[in-house]
């Protein structure tokens, strides 16, 4: 493979795309048009007017996609960003801008997941962004290493202070139900959390920041599915905009048992699992 070429044509391509951002009201305006036009949701059918506006939203949004294909490898980039662009164009079909987040965002898993699915196409193994594999292999030799020394399985703080890594980082990635190939996936709405900031498409703009991002983000969408009390239980839990608690802390706060609150978490947990794989599946 000629790399120079590669990125001198990449390089090319993108200087053929727009470099203005959109605003959000002007992303919102474009959803709500292609909403309007869609033909057939399933087959993201489009009248003209509904084409015009998904291609402008995608236009304003492949350095986006550049961004991410370069956390990847097994094919040339220039591959990656093209089915990359596939995630992209289904994301403006799906956007709703009702969820809470700037399209960047939302689009973020499906350009992912176009670009994993292809990997996988390919015959060859996910690679994901090296730095959340590695905390996913800190993590499980961590809780290997913890059970042998305690002869019990460790609990999250203590797997925290061993690896000297945020309890709510643990959590939020336990919570969070994805394997290995797919931790850093999905998107949802941190309304305490500045999400346009981290995908804002600016210099000092890192991954790392926006990987963190969606996994809380993630996190809080999947929720929102959840019934007030079990969204409850596993937010104080968890410490999702709150400390963390234990059973009986939980409990007191609601006025039902350590068990009750144990049940609640199961149900919830599982319920959270179910709706990651749906959304897999979408």
């Amino acid at each position: 493979m000629n790399t120079a070429y590669d990125y001198q044509g990449l390089k090319d391509f993108l200087a053929s795309v727009p470099t203005v951002l959109l605003t959000a009201t002007e992303e919102i305006e474009l959803a709500r048009i292609i909403q309007a036009q869609t033909i057939d949701p399933k087959k993201g059918t489009l009248t003209l007017a509904g084409q015009r506006a998904r291609n402008k939203l995608v236009r304003h949004n492949i350095k986006w996609v550049v961004r991410i294909a370069q956390k990847y490898r097994g094919m040339p980039l220039r591959d990656f960003v093209q089915v990359g662009c596939k995630g992209l164009m289904r994301a403006a079909e799906k956007y709703d801008p009702a969820i809470g987040c700037r399209f960047s965002t939302y689009a973020t898993w499906w350009i992912k997941q176009a670009i994993t699915r292809s990997i996988q196409n390919e015959g060859r193994s996910v690679r994901v962004p090296t730095h959340i594999h590695t905390k996913l292999m800190q993590i499980k030799k961590a809780r290997s290493t913890l059970t042998t020394a305690l002869h019990r399985e460790p609990n999250d703080f203590e797997v925290a202070a061993h690896l000297k890594m945020s309890v709510k980082k643990i959590r939020l990635i336990a919570v969070s139900l994805a394997p290995v190939d797919s931790i850093d996936r999905l998107i949802g709405d941190d309304q305490n959390t500045a999400l346009s900031a981290y995908v804002a498409r600016t210099e000092d703009t890192t991954m790392q920041a926006v990987e963190e991002a969606e996994m809380v983000s993630f996190v809080r969408s999947m929720l929102e599915n959840l019934p007030e009390r079990y969204r409850f239980v596993v937010c104080h839990r968890y410490g999702i905009n709150c400390n963390p608690k234990k059973l009986d802390e939980v409990g007191a706060l609601l006025g039902i048992s350590k068990e009750a609150v144990r049940q609640i978490e199961v149900k919830a947990m599982a319920r959270l699992k179910a709706i990651a794989k749906f959304q897999e599946a979408a």
